[in-house]
Protein backbone atom coordinates (compact mmCIF):
# COMPACT_ATOMS: atom_id res chain seq x y z
CA UNK A 1 0.00 0.00 0.00
CA UNK A 2 1.11 3.43 -0.93
CA UNK A 3 2.59 5.52 2.07
CA UNK A 4 1.28 8.57 -0.11
CA UNK A 5 -1.97 9.67 0.48
CA UNK A 6 -4.67 11.12 -1.99
CA UNK A 7 -6.30 14.44 -1.53
CA UNK A 8 -9.75 14.62 -1.34
CA UNK A 9 -11.54 16.48 -4.35
CA UNK A 10 -12.25 19.59 -1.77
CA UNK A 11 -8.19 19.34 -1.06
CA UNK A 12 -7.17 19.32 -4.42
CA UNK A 13 -9.59 22.39 -5.66
CA UNK A 14 -7.67 24.07 -2.33
CA UNK A 15 -4.44 23.72 -3.50
CA UNK A 16 -5.31 24.69 -6.85
CA UNK A 17 -6.92 27.98 -5.80
CA UNK A 18 -3.92 28.35 -3.41
CA UNK A 19 -1.53 27.77 -6.11
CA UNK A 20 -3.11 30.97 -8.01
CA UNK A 21 -2.62 33.07 -4.78
CA UNK A 22 0.74 32.11 -3.82
CA UNK A 23 2.14 31.24 -6.96
CA UNK A 24 3.87 27.63 -7.92
CA UNK A 25 7.53 28.77 -8.70
CA UNK A 26 9.90 31.94 -7.00
CA UNK A 27 12.21 32.97 -9.85
CA UNK A 28 10.92 33.69 -13.70
CA UNK A 29 7.96 35.62 -13.89
CA UNK A 30 5.28 33.69 -16.39
CA UNK A 31 1.92 34.56 -17.64
CA UNK A 32 0.52 31.00 -15.78
CA UNK A 33 -2.94 31.41 -14.17
CA UNK A 34 -5.47 33.53 -14.89
CA UNK A 35 -6.11 36.19 -17.48
CA UNK A 36 -7.35 38.79 -15.14
CA UNK A 37 -7.01 39.61 -11.44
CA UNK A 38 -8.97 41.62 -8.82
CA UNK A 39 -8.00 44.03 -5.98
CA UNK A 40 -8.35 42.05 -2.66
CA UNK A 41 -7.02 42.97 0.75
CA UNK A 42 -6.78 46.62 0.83
CA UNK A 43 -6.68 48.79 4.26
CA UNK A 44 -9.47 51.51 4.54
CA UNK A 45 -7.69 54.60 2.48
CA UNK A 46 -5.02 53.05 1.17
CA UNK A 47 -4.57 51.49 -3.28
CA UNK A 48 -2.37 48.91 -4.55
CA UNK A 49 0.81 50.99 -6.58
CA UNK A 50 1.86 49.86 -9.91
CA UNK A 51 5.66 49.62 -9.54
CA UNK A 52 8.56 49.68 -12.54
CA UNK A 53 10.13 46.74 -10.47
CA UNK A 54 8.72 44.14 -8.40
CA UNK A 55 10.16 45.76 -5.25
CA UNK A 56 8.24 48.31 -2.24
CA UNK A 57 11.01 51.01 -2.62
CA UNK A 58 10.80 50.59 -7.17
CA UNK A 59 9.10 53.86 -8.87
CA UNK A 60 5.58 54.39 -8.59
CA UNK A 61 3.89 54.13 -12.19
CA UNK A 62 0.47 54.57 -11.23
CA UNK A 63 -2.36 53.12 -9.08
CA UNK A 64 -5.73 50.77 -8.93
CA UNK A 65 -9.02 51.50 -7.05
CA UNK A 66 -9.31 49.14 -3.76
CA UNK A 67 -12.21 47.40 -5.83
CA UNK A 68 -11.03 47.32 -8.93
CA UNK A 69 -11.05 44.77 -11.61
CA UNK A 70 -9.83 43.71 -15.34
CA UNK A 71 -6.49 44.04 -13.93
CA UNK A 72 -4.32 42.19 -16.99
CA UNK A 73 -1.75 39.26 -15.56
CA UNK A 74 1.13 39.53 -17.47
CA UNK A 75 3.04 37.00 -14.83
CA UNK A 76 4.20 36.58 -11.37
CA UNK A 77 7.20 35.80 -9.42
CA UNK A 78 8.02 34.99 -5.81
CA UNK A 79 5.37 33.16 -2.98
CA UNK A 80 5.21 29.70 -2.40
CA UNK A 81 5.94 26.79 -4.81
CA UNK A 82 3.26 23.63 -4.20
CA UNK A 83 5.50 22.02 -2.42
CA UNK A 84 6.32 24.77 0.50
CA UNK A 85 2.18 25.42 0.21
CA UNK A 86 1.71 21.46 0.79
CA UNK A 87 4.43 20.78 3.21
CA UNK A 88 5.16 23.81 5.44
CA UNK A 89 3.29 25.22 8.52
CA UNK A 90 1.44 28.09 8.44
CA UNK A 91 3.86 29.82 10.38
CA UNK A 92 6.59 28.91 7.89
CA UNK A 93 4.59 29.65 5.41
CA UNK A 94 4.30 33.64 6.74
CA UNK A 95 8.12 33.42 7.07
CA UNK A 96 8.82 31.90 3.68
CA UNK A 97 6.83 34.89 2.13
CA UNK A 98 8.24 37.62 4.18
CA UNK A 99 11.92 36.48 2.42
CA UNK A 100 10.58 35.49 -1.04
CA UNK A 101 6.97 37.93 -1.81
CA UNK A 102 5.19 37.53 -4.65
CA UNK A 103 4.88 39.76 -7.05
CA UNK A 104 2.87 39.98 -10.14
CA UNK A 105 3.46 42.01 -13.61
CA UNK A 106 0.12 43.67 -14.83
CA UNK A 107 -1.37 45.56 -17.02
CA UNK A 108 -4.37 48.11 -15.73
CA UNK A 109 -5.62 50.99 -18.20
CA UNK A 110 -2.93 51.24 -19.77
CA UNK A 111 -0.29 50.76 -17.44
CA UNK A 112 2.14 48.23 -17.09
CA UNK A 113 4.38 47.38 -13.97
CA UNK A 114 4.43 45.09 -10.43
CA UNK A 115 1.67 44.93 -8.23
CA UNK A 116 2.34 42.86 -4.87
CA UNK A 117 0.33 39.82 -5.18
CA UNK A 118 -1.17 39.74 -1.69
CA UNK A 119 -3.46 42.41 -3.09
CA UNK A 120 -4.62 39.98 -6.18
CA UNK A 121 -7.08 37.29 -6.53
CA UNK A 122 -8.65 35.49 -9.73
CA UNK A 123 -11.13 37.68 -11.41
CA UNK A 124 -12.63 38.07 -14.77
CA UNK A 125 -13.03 41.05 -17.11
CA UNK A 126 -15.94 41.84 -19.75
CA UNK A 127 -14.52 44.78 -21.45
CA UNK A 128 -18.81 45.67 -22.71
CA UNK A 129 -19.39 45.42 -19.01
CA UNK A 130 -16.11 47.25 -17.06
CA UNK A 131 -15.51 49.53 -20.08
CA UNK A 132 -11.83 48.80 -20.24
CA UNK A 133 -9.79 48.14 -23.36
CA UNK A 134 -8.79 50.04 -26.54
CA UNK A 135 -10.69 52.58 -28.16
CA UNK A 136 -10.08 51.30 -31.69
CA UNK A 137 -11.80 53.82 -33.68
CA UNK A 138 -9.92 56.82 -31.86
CA UNK A 139 -5.72 54.84 -32.41
CA UNK A 140 -5.58 57.55 -35.49
CA UNK A 141 -5.94 60.52 -32.73
CA UNK A 142 -2.69 59.05 -30.95
CA UNK A 143 0.42 61.15 -31.50
CA UNK A 144 -1.80 64.69 -32.31
CA UNK A 145 -1.96 67.87 -30.56
CA UNK A 146 -3.55 67.89 -27.32
CA UNK A 147 -6.07 70.75 -28.71
CA UNK A 148 -6.03 69.11 -31.61
CA UNK A 149 -7.42 65.90 -30.45
CA UNK A 150 -9.71 67.60 -28.32
CA UNK A 151 -11.17 69.66 -31.11
CA UNK A 152 -11.96 66.18 -33.16
CA UNK A 153 -13.84 64.73 -29.92
CA UNK A 154 -15.55 67.37 -29.81
CA UNK A 155 -16.69 66.99 -33.33
CA UNK A 156 -17.32 63.52 -32.86
CA UNK A 157 -20.15 64.56 -29.73
CA UNK A 158 -17.89 63.30 -27.13
CA UNK A 159 -18.36 65.32 -23.60
CA UNK A 160 -15.59 66.26 -21.26
CA UNK A 161 -15.95 64.93 -17.36
CA UNK A 162 -13.00 66.00 -15.91
CA UNK A 163 -8.86 65.93 -15.50
CA UNK A 164 -6.20 64.57 -13.24
CA UNK A 165 -2.81 63.95 -13.15
CA UNK A 166 -1.44 60.13 -12.60
CA UNK A 167 2.60 60.82 -11.41
CA UNK A 168 4.06 62.57 -13.99
CA UNK A 169 1.02 62.23 -16.86
CA UNK A 170 -1.86 64.25 -17.45
CA UNK A 171 -5.07 62.15 -18.01
CA UNK A 172 -8.61 63.76 -19.57
CA UNK A 173 -11.86 61.96 -19.11
CA UNK A 174 -14.85 62.00 -22.14
CA UNK A 175 -17.91 60.56 -22.59
CA UNK A 176 -19.03 58.34 -25.53
CA UNK A 177 -21.56 59.76 -27.30
CA UNK A 178 -23.37 56.62 -28.33
CA UNK A 179 -22.74 54.37 -25.60
CA UNK A 180 -21.72 56.57 -22.64
CA UNK A 181 -18.94 54.70 -22.31
CA UNK A 182 -15.78 56.50 -20.15
CA UNK A 183 -12.74 57.43 -22.30
CA UNK A 184 -9.45 58.09 -20.99
CA UNK A 185 -6.89 59.93 -22.50
CA UNK A 186 -3.21 60.26 -21.72
CA UNK A 187 -1.11 62.98 -22.81
CA UNK A 188 2.98 63.76 -23.10
CA UNK A 189 4.70 66.25 -23.76
CA UNK A 190 1.19 68.28 -25.45
CA UNK A 191 0.36 64.97 -27.40
CA UNK A 192 -1.81 62.05 -27.18
CA UNK A 193 -0.34 59.31 -25.91
CA UNK A 194 -3.58 56.74 -25.82
CA UNK A 195 -6.90 56.81 -26.07
CA UNK A 196 -8.63 53.67 -23.69
CA UNK A 197 -11.71 53.07 -22.18
CA UNK A 198 -11.96 52.84 -18.37
CA UNK A 199 -14.08 52.16 -15.81
CA UNK A 200 -17.09 54.31 -14.97
CA UNK A 201 -15.40 55.37 -11.71
CA UNK A 202 -12.50 56.84 -13.13
CA UNK A 203 -14.59 59.38 -15.14
CA UNK A 204 -16.53 60.33 -12.06
CA UNK A 205 -13.35 60.69 -10.15
CA UNK A 206 -12.40 62.95 -12.39
CA UNK A 207 -15.58 65.17 -12.22
CA UNK A 208 -15.54 65.54 -8.79
CA UNK A 209 -11.69 66.80 -9.15
CA UNK A 210 -12.31 69.41 -11.59
CA UNK A 211 -15.20 70.79 -9.76
CA UNK A 212 -13.16 71.27 -6.70
CA UNK A 213 -10.12 72.57 -8.64
CA UNK A 214 -12.45 74.69 -10.26
CA UNK A 215 -15.46 75.65 -7.70
CA UNK A 216 -18.03 75.36 -10.63
CA UNK A 217 -18.75 73.18 -13.19
CA UNK A 218 -19.71 75.65 -15.73
CA UNK A 219 -18.41 79.62 -15.33
CA UNK A 220 -20.97 80.99 -18.11
CA UNK A 221 -24.46 79.49 -18.07
CA UNK A 222 -24.62 79.46 -21.63
CA UNK A 223 -25.30 75.93 -23.05
CA UNK A 224 -23.20 73.81 -24.49
CA UNK A 225 -20.15 75.40 -22.46
CA UNK A 226 -17.38 73.90 -20.17
CA UNK A 227 -15.21 75.26 -17.63
CA UNK A 228 -11.73 74.40 -16.27
CA UNK A 229 -8.92 76.06 -14.41
CA UNK A 230 -5.32 76.58 -16.14
CA UNK A 231 -2.01 78.41 -16.12
CA UNK A 232 -2.21 81.48 -18.17
CA UNK A 233 0.52 84.47 -18.67
CA UNK A 234 1.41 87.48 -20.61
CA UNK A 235 4.63 88.32 -22.29
CA UNK A 236 5.93 92.10 -22.26
CA UNK A 237 9.09 93.13 -23.16
CA UNK A 238 10.19 89.91 -22.65
CA UNK A 239 9.05 89.61 -19.09
CA UNK A 240 6.54 86.52 -18.43
CA UNK A 241 3.75 87.36 -15.94
CA UNK A 242 2.04 84.00 -15.20
CA UNK A 243 -1.29 83.42 -13.31
CA UNK A 244 -3.75 80.72 -12.23
CA UNK A 245 -6.83 81.53 -14.96
CA UNK A 246 -9.96 80.06 -15.83
CA UNK A 247 -11.21 79.21 -19.43
CA UNK A 248 -14.72 78.42 -20.31
CA UNK A 249 -15.05 76.63 -23.89
CA UNK A 250 -18.53 77.61 -25.54
CA UNK A 251 -19.14 74.69 -28.17
CA UNK A 252 -20.31 75.98 -31.45
CA UNK A 253 -21.61 73.65 -34.14
CA UNK A 254 -18.19 72.40 -35.93
CA UNK A 255 -16.13 72.12 -32.01
CA UNK A 256 -14.88 75.37 -29.59
CA UNK A 257 -16.40 78.13 -31.46
CA UNK A 258 -15.87 80.71 -28.62
CA UNK A 259 -13.54 81.04 -25.24
CA UNK A 260 -13.48 83.22 -22.09
CA UNK A 261 -9.95 83.29 -20.73
CA UNK A 262 -10.75 85.06 -17.20
CA UNK A 263 -7.03 86.77 -15.96
CA UNK A 264 -7.23 87.88 -11.93
CA UNK A 265 -8.24 91.19 -13.33
CA UNK A 266 -9.23 91.08 -16.63
CA UNK A 267 -10.70 88.63 -19.18
CA UNK A 268 -10.46 88.07 -22.88
CA UNK A 269 -13.44 86.89 -25.38
CA UNK A 270 -11.74 84.57 -27.96
CA UNK A 271 -13.69 83.91 -31.38
CA UNK A 272 -12.15 81.45 -33.17
CA UNK A 273 -11.89 81.80 -36.75
CA UNK A 274 -10.12 79.95 -40.23
CA UNK A 275 -6.86 78.95 -40.24
CA UNK A 276 -4.67 80.49 -37.40
CA UNK A 277 -7.24 83.68 -37.04
CA UNK A 278 -8.90 84.83 -34.05
CA UNK A 279 -11.05 87.91 -32.30
CA UNK A 280 -9.74 89.22 -29.28
CA UNK A 281 -11.92 91.37 -26.77
CA UNK A 282 -10.68 92.02 -23.88
CA UNK A 283 -13.21 93.72 -21.22
CA UNK A 284 -14.32 96.92 -21.97
CA UNK A 285 -12.32 97.51 -25.17
CA UNK A 286 -13.35 97.04 -28.54
CA UNK A 287 -12.45 93.61 -30.65
CA UNK A 288 -9.54 93.67 -32.03
CA UNK A 289 -8.04 90.84 -34.71
CA UNK A 290 -5.33 89.00 -34.13
CA UNK A 291 -3.65 85.69 -34.90
CA UNK A 292 -2.64 82.59 -32.48
CA UNK A 293 -0.73 79.01 -32.92
CA UNK A 294 -1.24 75.87 -30.73
CA UNK A 295 1.90 73.69 -29.56
CA UNK A 296 2.44 71.05 -27.36
CA UNK A 297 -0.95 71.52 -25.80
CA UNK A 298 0.40 75.65 -24.93
CA UNK A 299 -2.16 78.47 -27.06
CA UNK A 300 -0.34 81.72 -27.60
CA UNK A 301 -2.37 84.71 -28.97
CA UNK A 302 -0.94 87.63 -30.44
CA UNK A 303 -2.50 90.87 -29.87
CA UNK A 304 -1.71 94.21 -28.54
CA UNK A 305 2.34 93.83 -29.25
CA UNK A 306 1.95 91.39 -26.80
CA UNK A 307 1.75 87.55 -26.23
CA UNK A 308 -0.98 86.20 -24.18
CA UNK A 309 -0.27 82.41 -23.45
CA UNK A 310 -2.39 79.53 -21.72
CA UNK A 311 -2.57 75.94 -21.21
CA UNK A 312 -5.15 74.59 -23.50
CA UNK A 313 -5.02 70.93 -22.83
CA UNK A 314 -6.80 69.96 -20.31
CA UNK A 315 -4.63 67.20 -18.87
CA UNK A 316 -1.91 69.62 -18.76
CA UNK A 317 -3.37 72.49 -17.34
CA UNK A 318 -4.43 70.07 -14.50
CA UNK A 319 -0.96 69.26 -14.12
CA UNK A 320 0.45 72.85 -14.36
CA UNK A 321 -2.20 73.96 -11.88
CA UNK A 322 -1.07 71.36 -9.48
CA UNK A 323 2.71 72.67 -9.48
CA UNK A 324 1.89 76.09 -10.33
CA UNK A 325 4.51 78.70 -9.86
CA UNK A 326 4.00 82.85 -9.90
Amino acid sequence: MSKHRSFTRFELAWVTAAALLYGTQSALATADGPDFYSVTGVANGDVPNIREEPSPHAKKLGEIPPDGTCVRNLGCKGGLTMQEFTDLSRKQKAERLRENPRWCKVEYQGVEGWVAGRFLHEGSCSEEVSGSGSAPKLQHLVGARGRDGELELKQLGYSFQGARKDTSRPLTFYKEPETGRCLQVVTGDGRYQSLDYADETQCQSAAEATVIATGKTSLSGKPGSESFQTVCGVIVDSKTYRYLCQVTDINGDKGIGQTALRFPDNELQLVWGEGNKVRVQPQGVTPEDATYSTSEGETDIFFDGKTYFYYSDRGLAAMEVEHFKP
